[in-house]
């Protein structure tokens, strides 16, 4: 009966097509993203964020933070958007560059159920699932999937360009902190800091200095920074607390003192109900090449999007 109807989007479709990315809203999030402090991020900022960060033919595409895979199919979709509209039809540079996005999109998540969605919601799409994995990025990288270790790992030639992820928040929830001493051994915001004379911070090295618990989001803005690759550049939903709380001034120092912030988008407080009223903003941060330093002058957007704004369809990449 089904024989004359197809549920995969072929090339020549309209991409902006979400079927799984309905399905997980209406039916998934609200019993297993809750208890991990994670929520469904509405397609209208994913489609944002990827046309902001503008990947390209060639990048290497990861999101650690996976959920049901709304970014990592967003991004094929606009990648093979710019394929269709820059080659002829039929030609073998078509054919190729179709072939190389499927296998240049990449995902990591946690939770096996959510990696079975983002495996079918690529699939859907236009195949390309082989880089949906099932891992926990805050880990040490090593013991990532290993399709995950062999195409898209930190220090190699391949590790990934493009990162783009809405990470899990604690929000004022002690319980969801992470509070594994193992993981936090490994994070620079995983371990206490001071405050110099000068006004800058110093964060510890000392095993004796790790914290009882760090909120998931900062370990993986850390994490994220430090998987990309040189020149690469990353868009992150973090609360906004983080741009203005006291108590994240180290971590804001840091940041700024290493990479460059090319864009804040700060949302609006409605944007992630009925799940939470949480505050958030979109960072868009790229990374300097190996040995350059931090241009400390120059310019970034700042974009404060209110209740009666929509998202600017006109905004483009930023870098």
């Amino acid at each position: 009966m089904l024989k004359n109807w197809s549920l995969a989007a072929r090339n020549e479709d309209a991409d902006d097509w979400d079927l799984m990315g309905e399905t997980y809203e209406q039916f998934t999030h609200i019993n297993l993203k809750r208890q991990q402090g994670q929520f469904f991020t509405n397609r209208l900022v994913v489609d944002m964020m990827v046309r902001m960060l503008d990947p390209n033919v060639g990048d290497r595409a990861l999101d650690p933070a996976g959920g049901s895979g709304g970014f990592a199919t967003s991004i094929f979709r606009y990648l093979r958007r710019k394929i269709l509209q820059t080659t002829e039809a039929h030609s073998t540079t078509r054919e190729r560059q179709l072939t190389v996005i499927k296998e240049s999109v990449y995902l990591v998540e946690i939770a096996p159920r959510l990696v079975k969605i983002a495996k079918c919601a690529m699939l859907l799409t236009g195949e390309g699932q082989s880089g949906m994995t099932r891992g926990n990025s805050l880990d040490l990288y090593e013991h990532l999937d290993p399709w995950i270790v062999a195409r898209c790992m930190k220090g190699k030639s391949n590790a990934p360009s493009i990162i783009v992820t809405n990470p899990p928040f604690s929000g004022q929830k002690i319980d969801s902190q992470i509070s594994d001493q193992i993981i936090l051994k490994n994070f620079k915001f995983g371990h206490c800091c001071k405050k110099l004379d000068d006004g800058s911070f110093e964060f510890s090295n000392k095993d004796t200095d790790i914290l009882l618990r760090q909120a998931p989001e900062l370990l993986f803005l850390e994490r994220c920074l430090d998987w990309l690759k040189p020149g690469g550049r990353i868009g992150i939903v973090m609360p906004k607390g983080f741009l203005d709380n006291i108590g994240c001034e180290a971590y804001r120092m840091w940041l700024l003192e290493n990479y460059e912030l090319n864009g804040v988008v700060t949302l609006h407080k409605d944007t992630f109900q009925p799940d939470t009223g949480v505050r958030t903003c979109i960072l868009f941060i790229s990374k300097p090449k190996d040995n350059k330093k931090v241009n400390s002058d120059y310019k970034f957007l700042w974009l404060n999007l209110k209740e009666s704004d929509r998202i600017p369809k006109g905004i483009q990449c930023l870098f």
